[in-house]
C-alpha cells in the first residue's frame, strides 16, 4: 500500500520553525488507495519484517507455531466460498479440488497482483469479492494451512520415533538502528532463499493431501477469559463413488421388508455390506462410526439367517438360534427392545439374558434369539448341561468388539475362541459378525474373527457418517473452584441455548447423579435470568443416568 505523506525531515524542520500542518500544501497529507478490484497485500516476507521492526529481535520467528491458527477465515470459510462458486458454474472443478488449487495459489510465491490474476483464473471474473477476501486474508488462509500440513506431518510418523517439535526459546540482542536494518535485509534474503528452496516441497505436499484431511487438522484453538474452546471441524462427506446406490427396501424378500417398515433405503454403509451380508455366510467385521447405523446390518445378518430356515413358506423356529452380544446390560435391554418390535411380524421371539434377566429352560427352547452379555454368554458356554443351547446357535453377532483392548477383553476373546473351536470339532456353521468403532488394527481383528479381508472385512471412516460431526473441547483455566464450577455451568447453558436455537436436540451428561440435580437447577435458574424458560419446557431429568435430556 503506497502512501503519499511529507518527508519526516521536512515535518521536523517545520516544527522547529513554529510552522505546522495548517501551511501543508492542501492534499499532501491524504493517503492513495488502489483500486477496489484488488486489494494488493504486503509480501509474505515483508510483513514478517513488519513485526520485526522493535529493537529486540528474536532468531525463532522462523518457527511455525501451531497454537496461532484461529480467526474467521479459515479452511471452513474458504469450503463454503468454493461450494457457492461450485454452485454458481464460475468454477469447472469441484468443490474441494477448487480449494485446495486456491490453497497452492495463497501458498506460492508470486507477488499479490499475479496471484490475484490466478485466483480470477481458477474462480471466475464474477468472484470479485471473493479474490479480495482472499487476497486480504492471504496470511491467515497460509497459516491454517501450514498448520493443518504440519499435524498431518506429525500423524504420519513412525510409532516411537522422536517428535520434531518447534522451539520455543528466544535469545535477545540488543542492536543499533543500523545494525538492525542491515540484520533485516539479510534475514529477509534468507527467507526468500529458503522460500524457493521449500517451495516445490510444499506444492508436492498439498498435491499428495486431500482438502478433507487438511480441513480435518486445521482446528481452530480460541482463548477466553477463565477457559480455552479448541474446534475441529466435521470431516466432508465422501462422495458417491461410480455405480455406487442406495439399496431401496423392496429390493429385499417379502419377510424382509416386514422388519424395515417405515424405511425407504439402506443408508450407505448399510448398502455397501449388503450383498456379503444378506447372501453370503461369510464372517464379518464391519467397522464404523458410531451412529452409521450397524445396528441395522445385525439385522440384515439375522434377516439372512432366517431365510435360510424358510422352508415352504414355514419357518423352522426350532433348527436356529441367534445370540447377539451387547457390552452393557443396559444396551442389551435396549436391543431386545428394538429387536422384539421389528420381528414381530414373523413371529420372532427375541428375549433379554443378563445377570438380571434370568429365562428359564423352557423359556430358552421358545426363543429364537438371545440378547445377552460377554460375561454371561461366558458361563452359559462353559457348562457343559447347556451345550444343547450353543450347539443350536448359528449366527453368533458380538457388538463393540472393539472393546477386545478393555478390560473386558479376554471375556470376549474366550467367547470368539470357544467357538471357533466348536465350528472346527463339530463341522456346523457358526457365522461371526463383528461390529466396531473405527479402530486402527481392523485387519489383525478381522484375522482373529476368521473373517476373509477380501470379502467380509469393511471399513469406513468418519467421512461416511450419514450426519458430519463436529467437536468442540473446551478446558477450563479458573484456578477458583467455586469460579470454576461457575464457569462450567455458565459455557454449558450457553451451549445447550446454541443447539436449542439452532433446532437441535441437546444431552448433558455429569460426573455423578448428585451432580445432575445441581446442573438442571443451574441451568432452569440461568433460563429465568436470561428469559429462555421456552426453551427448556421439554426438560427432562434421568438422575439414575446421571443424564439430562432437552
Amino acid at each position: 500500500m503506497i502512501t503519499l505523506q511529507p518527508n519526516r525531515q521536512e515535518e521536523a524542520e517545520s516544527q522547529i520553525n513554529g510552522t505546522g500542518n495548517d501551511d501543508m500544501e492542501f492534499g499532501a497529507d491524504l493517503v492513495f488507495r488502489p483500486p477496489a478490484r484488488f486489494l494488493v497485500d504486503v509480501y509474505l516476507e515483508d510483513e514478517d519484517l513488519i513485526e520485526e521492526s522493535t529493537t529486540h529481535s528474536n532468531d525463532n520467528n522462523t518457527n511455525y507455531h501451531p497454537e496461532s491458527v484461529g480467526g474467521n477465515f479459515d479452511l471452513n470459510w474458504l469450503r463454503d466460498a468454493c461450494d457457492v462458486i461450485v454452485k454458481g458454474s464460475s468454477s469447472q472443478l469441484p468443490r474441494d479440488e477448487l480449494a485446495m488449487a486456491i490453497c497452492r495459489v495463497l501458498d506460492s510465491e508470486k507477488p499479490g497482483d499475479e496471484i490475484a490474476g490466478d485466483l480470477l483464473d481458477l474462480v471466475g471474473d464474477s468472484a470479485f469479492e471473493t479474490v479480495q477476501d482472499l487476497i486480504t486474508h492471504r496470511k491467515e488462509l497460509v497459516d491454517v494451512v501450514h498448520h493443518g500440513i504440519f499435524v498431518l506431518k506429525s500423524d504420519q510418523k513412525v510409532p516411537g520415533s522422536q517428535s520434531r517439535m518447534p522451539s520455543y526459546g528466544t535469545r535477545v540482542t540488543v542492536q543499533t538502528e543500523s545494525e538492525l536494518q542491515s540484520d533485516k535485509l539479510r534475514r529477509k534474503e534468507g527467507k526468500k532463499k529458503q522460500r524457493r528452496g521449500t517451495d516445490q516441497g510444499n506444492d508436492n505436499e498439498l498435491s499428495s493431501m486431500s482438502f478433507s484431511s487438511l480441513i480435518q487438522a486445521s482446528t481452530v484453538k480460541k482463548h477466553h477469559k477463565g477457559y480455552e474452546e479448541v474446534t475441529v471441524p466435521p470431516t466432508q462427506t465422501a462422495p458417491m463413488k461410480p455405480g455406487e446406490k442406495l439399496i431401496e427396501i423392496k429390493e429385499l424378500d417379502d419377510f424382509a421388508q416386514a422388519a424395515f417398515q417405515g424405511y425407504k433405503s439402506l443408508n450407505r454403509i448399510q448398502s455397501r455390506i449388503f450383498q456379503t451380508t444378506y447372501s453370503t455366510n461369510e464372517n464379518i467385521l464391519v467397522c464404523a462410526p458410531t451412529g452409521a447405523g450397524k445396528t441395522n446390518i445385525a439385522m440384515i445378518s439375522v434377516l439372512h439367517e432366517i431365510g435360510q430356515h424358510f422352508k415352504d413358506g414355514y419357518l423352522h423356529k426350532d433348527e436356529f438360534k441367534i445370540v447377539y452380544v451387547a457390552p452393557m446390560k443396559a444396551l442389551a435391554a435396549e436391543v431386545t427392545r428394538t429387536f422384539s418390535h421389528r420381528l414381530a411380524p414373523l413371529n420372532m421371539i427375541v428375549k433379554e439374558l443378563t445377570g438380571d434377566m434370568q429365562l428359564a429352560k423352557n423359556e430358552l427352547e421358545e426363543t429364537q434369539m438371545i440378547v445377552t452379555t460377554p460375561e454371561k454368554w461366558d458361563v452359559i458356554t462353559r457348562k457343559s448341561s447347556d451345550m444343547s443351547l450353543s450347539v443350536l446357535v448359528k449366527l453368533l453377532i458380538i457388538d463393540e468388539v472393539h472393546l477386545l483392548n478393555d478390560d473386558r477383553g479376554p471375556v470376549i476373546e474366550a467367547l470368539v475362541a470357544r467357538t471357533l473351536r466348536q465350528v472346527e470339532s463339530t463341522q456346523s456353521m457358526i457365522r461371526i459378525v463383528g461390529l466396531s468403532a473405527t479402530l486402527p488394527n481392523y485387519m489383525e481383528v478381522a484375522q482373529f474373527l476368521r473373517v476373509n479381508p477380501d470379502v467380509g472385512l469393511f471399513f469406513f471412516d468418519s467421512s461416511y457418517r450419514p450426519v458430519p460431526l463436529a467437536q468442540q473441547y473446551i478446558g477450563i483455566s479458573e484456578p477458583n473452584f467455586l469460579a470454576r464450577i461457575e464457569l462450567q455451568n455458565e459455557i454449558c447453558y450457553n451451549k445447550v441455548v446454541d443447539s436449542l436455537n439452532n433446532g437441535y436436540q441437546a444431552m448433558v451428561f455429569v460426573h455423578s447423579r448428585k451432580d445432575t440435580g445441581k446442573t438442571s437447577e443451574k441451568l432452569v435458574e440461568l433460563a429465568q435470568i436470561n428469559e429462555d424458560l421456552e426453551l427448556f419446557k421439554n426438560v427432562d431429568c434421568y438422575s439414575q443416568n446421571s443424564l439430562l435430556d432437552f
